[in-house]
């Protein structure tokens, strides 16, 4: 009943009994206040952005992702 980033939290943590580091400048979600325009997904300070629920819109962030990665830009968020 649990979604994939659940499943994987508990894994890790009650499975393999990893350690949480939270750093919650990598992971740009939804559900926690973003900054206008995170989806874009142009932020190259940003590892992971989360949630896109359709093939499209995970292909157009990632394609977004790898251009502002080649291009060197940073758009880091105010």
């Amino acid at each position: 009943m649990w979604g994939e980033d659940m499943f994987i939290d508990m894994c890790l943590w009650k499975v393999l009994k990893s350690r949480r580091e939270d750093d919650f400048r990598i992971l740009m979600e939804d559900h926690c206040a973003p900054p206008s325009g995170w989806n874009s997904c142009t932020d190259t300070t940003v590892a992971a952005f989360h949630p896109f629920k359709s093939e499209d819109a995970y292909l157009q962030c990632l394609h977004s992702a790898l251009a502002s990665e080649r291009a060197g830009t940073m758009q880091v968020k105010q």
